[in-house]
């Protein structure tokens, strides 16, 4: 794929520049939804009032310049330990941005920051 790239990059005089990035993946072009499980590895003090539990991740992300925008939710629940403490829920709404470089056929890096707000009922 990687060597595809190039040669459209080196073909249409735009190698290395923002143009090629937009020329192969236009803004709003396509969404993709994706899920996965995510553990609670955080831990402090309030820990001992409430065991952690895994949770899961569900995004919808499209191209955006430069990079991937991307709107989620994000939940882990909580159990009580003690009797004199409630179990909760937590839910994280997110918006984010964030860019990647793919290896074909190895692995991806991507950086990025989401930002949003995060409940507890």
């Amino acid at each position: 794929m990687f060597p595809a790239l190039l040669a459209v990059c080196l073909a249409t005089g735009c190698f290395a520049s923002a143009a090629c990035a937009q020329e192969t993946r236009k803004p709003f072009s396509h969404i993709v939804l994706r899920g996965s499980m995510t553990p609670a590895v955080r831990h402090n003090a309030s820990y001992s009032h409430w065991q952690r539990g895994s949770g899961g991740t569900f995004a919808a992300a499209t191209p955006f310049y430069f990079g991937e925008a991307e709107a989620g939710v994000t939940l882990h629940r909580y159990s009580a330990v003690r009797s004199d403490t409630p179990s909760f829920n937590a839910f994280f709404t997110f918006v984010g941005w964030s860019a990647g470089f793919t290896v074909p056929r190895a692995f991806s890096w991507y950086a990025g920051m989401r930002t949003g707000i995060y409940h507890m009922i």
